[in-house]
């Protein structure tokens, strides 16, 4: 699981094999992969991805940075609390997407 505390070095993929998610890399491709680093925003803290992964398109990106935001929450879920993180995806070029979410968990009983 990814915490708060990791670096994200490794954001984790789904294996379509297994159906399990891991860190392992991400099934080559044939086409031309672009690095794609997964810079996280959590409440006061940065984490910045200073290796990337590999990934065959920014639809995949995307996908991925939203598992890490839905582990994420899954993660803080157990805390009375409310948060906002954002995942800023860059390539070389410069920043390509921008996904970010807000939670607020209230215990009413």
């Amino acid at each position: 699981m990814i915490s708060l505390a990791q670096p994200l070095s490794a954001p984790r993929w789904e294996d379509r094999n297994s159906g399990s998610l891991g860190t392992a890399s991400p099934p080559s491709c044939s086409s031309a992969m672009d690095t794609y680093y997964f810079d996280l925003h959590s409440g006061d803290s940065i984490t910045i991805d200073d290796d990337g992964l590999e990934l065959a398109s920014k639809s995949e990106a995307r996908r991925l940075a939203l598992e890490i935001l839905g582990q994420l929450i899954l993660d803080g879920s157990v805390k009375n609390a409310a948060w906002t993180s954002k995942i800023e995806i860059r390539t070389r070029r410069g920043l390509v997407l921008r996904i970010s979410t807000a939670v607020m968990v209230d215990d009413i009983e």
